[in-house]
């Protein structure tokens, strides 16, 4: 993609704005810079902005790193030089090796007004090397560094690299807000990562969960995270993404997400839906508006299973059988069908066999019921 350039008149008064036509969104892929120096990102980024952005706005885009360094960059390299007014709302972010959003800043005046909003994260590595701020290294999906005026509010974040979700650690610059976002870490660093001097100023009615974590954050747990004052109003719980994986972070109907925010702070979602569809505001990008059927699957005996049926099961020794009970949930709207004779079928099973012991016991499910069924495996080598 070849490069931008600076646009005459941008800034002071003015606003540019990046926005998805309605029904519509498109992707920007590989590495794009506006303004400035196109070398200066290496491998790139999905879009960066560099020196005195003020007044942009990215709507409903969808940026695929395809590899490249970051999703979306900014980066000062001076206080004379700010960023400033900047909005990212409604966003697809993907396929980084950095971050998903990667943010420098030189001095605690880098940045002011940025607010980050109703956007998906997800397959964002967040792992770059690098100690200078040209290289603009990361350690987090979200790489935060001085992220003084920034808010984050409705995202919904997916992460599973070596590195931690999200990274404010340096030894000046807090973050504002982080409120009603749902973060969702199967790595086994942390969830956050921040340094004692950088504490985020406000947090609030978040969504957490992070079953692999060494530790909640940098600095202790998750007790440790709600003695400082933060999420008095938040959760630590599955979520239930539906297929994050494969980039699907929407909520299943009976996701906790749902209904659980306090307040309405952001009017709209990720699809233009407004807020609230419920009783009230649902946590995450995305307001939970069901109208059409969707399936999903939950464990009741300590499998763990995604919506398209892959399962992920605990080692388990070679020919001992052991039984697992599901259940068949229709996490959207209007009525499920369940077609087929059987309704259940096992496919692609790997040094193991399996048998179905029960099927379910009706085939058409309303919005929010389930049906459950029962399988057996035997491992034929151990796994």
């Amino acid at each position: 993609m070849r490069p931008l350039g600076r646009i005459p008149g941008a800034g002071g008064g003015n606003t540019v704005t990046f926005r998805a036509a309605a029904g519509q969104t498109p992707r920007i892929i590989g590495a794009a810079v506006f303004p400035g120096n196109v070398n200066y990102l290496g491998t790139g980024a999905g879009l960066a902005f560099r020196n005195f952005a003020t007044g942009i706005r990215l709507i409903g885009l969808t940026f695929d790193a395809n590899g490249g360094a970051h999703g979306i960059t900014f980066h000062t390299t001076s206080t004379a030089q700010p960023i400033t007014d900047i909005v990212i709302d409604g966003c697809r972010v993907h396929g980084a090796t950095g971050a998903g959003l990667a943010t420098y800043g030189t001095g605690t005046t880098a940045f002011a007004n940025v607010e980050i909003r109703n956007c998906w994260f997800w397959d964002n590595v967040g792992d770059i090397g690098g100690t200078t701020s040209s290289t603009l290294r990361s350690q987090g999906a979200l790489s935060l560094v001085r992220p003084v005026g920034f808010r984050l509010r409705h995202n919904t974040l997916y992460a599973t690299g070596s590195n931690q979700a999200i990274h404010f650690y340096h030894t000046s610059g807090q973050l504002d807000r982080m409120e009603n976002n749902v973060i969702v870490y199967e790595g086994t660093k942390f969830v956050i990562e921040y340094g004692v001097t950088t504490e985020p100023l406000f947090v609030d009615g978040n969504i957490f969960w992070a079953p692999n974590a060494q530790s909640f954050t940098s600095q202790g747990d998750y007790s440790h995270w709600l003695g400082k004052g933060f999420d008095a109003n938040g959760l630590y719980a599955d979520p239930y993404l539906r297929d994050p994986a494969s980039g699907d972070l929407r909520l299943a109907i009976d996701s906790p997400a749902k209904d659980f925010a306090q307040s309405v702070i952001v009017q709209r979602d990720i699809f233009g839906t407004f807020r609230p569809v419920g009783l009230r505001a649902d946590i995450g990008a995305e307001e939970v508006a069901p109208t059409q059927p969707g399936i999903g699957i939950r464990s009741t005996t300590g499998a763990r299973a995604r919506h398209n049926g892959a399962m992920e099961l605990d080692q388990f020794g070679e020919n001992v059988p052991l039984r697992y009970r599901l259940r068949i949930i229709n996490e959207r709207g209007g009525t499920l069908q369940l077609l087929g004779a059987p309704a259940v079928d096992i496919l692609n099973v790997t040094n193991a066999t399996a048998v179905i012991l029960s099927q379910p016991s009706t085939m058409q499910l309303a919005t929010g019921q389930s049906a459950e069924f029962e399988i057996e495996i035997t491992a034929t080598a151990a796994i």
